[in-house]
């Protein structure tokens, strides 16, 4: 049974990302008050700790979006050396929508690591090595950023591949994997689209046993 109270662990959040992970979803936002980044997992280790469908659903069985403002209640911080804003919300009690944020009001709020580069350089990857030698003050992996231009490219191979390519700081990045499936869902044939004036939410992903790098996700494009 699912409860309908909050206690004193709740947080406030203006969400920010509803991406594709394990079937299931990676969802991150800014608290309310500070801006600061929290990415929500749930307990569930067999997928990854990524949040189930039904526990992003209001009690009104609608689902969280992209800008609502929310209420969750928090079990404990959970951080991992590439993923330190993680926090293990406690999937007995509903998410509860207080209010709707935009774009503009985001940009004002989000409160987030200095770093002039996409997660310490202008590559679409970090080695796992270098992540797990990071100190805590330049640890982190969300990052919100606002791009006047980007480039989307649709590959066709055993399925469509998304890409998205942009410049942010003056700096060139290429070949961004997206994993917002409500952005990529109009694109469904090859080619090559012009975004402008978006907001980015990139995300640095789990390991990937292959090359033992860390990739930078577009896990959400904000209109």
């Amino acid at each position: 049974m699912r409860l309908k109270g909050m206690t004193q662990l709740n947080v406030k959040i203006v969400l920010l990302t509803k991406s594709r992970k394990y079937n299931n979803y990676c969802i991150a936002g800014v608290d309310f008050h500070t801006g600061k980044w929290i990415r929500l997992v749930s307990s569930q280790a067999d997928i990854h700790c990524a949040v189930p469908g039904v526990d992003l659903t209001y009690e009104n069985g609608l689902q969280a979006e992209i800008f609502d403002i929310i209420e969750v209640e928090l079990a404990k911080a959970v951080p991992q050396h590439f993923q330190p804003e993680n926090y293990e919300y406690d999937s007995r009690y509903y998410w509860k929508k207080t209010g709707v944020s935009s774009l503009e009001k985001v940009k004002i709020l989000v409160n987030q690591n200095a770093d002039s580069f996409i997660f310490h350089n202008s590559d679409k990857r970090l080695l796992g090595s270098f992540v797990s030698g990071l100190s805590a003050s330049k640890n982190y992996s969300l990052k919100f950023i606002f791009v006047t231009r980007a480039t989307l490219v649709v590959e066709k191979y055993e399925k469509l591949k998304y890409k998205l390519s942009f410049i942010y700081n003056g700096v060139s990045y290429t070949d961004f994997s997206i994993t917002d499936d409500a952005f990529i869902k109009p694109y469904q044939s090859e080619g090559s689209f012009v975004l402008n004036n978006i907001g980015l939410v990139i995300s640095l992903g789990e390991i990937f046993n292959v090359d033992q790098c860390h990739y930078k996700l577009v896990a959400s494009v904000i209109r």
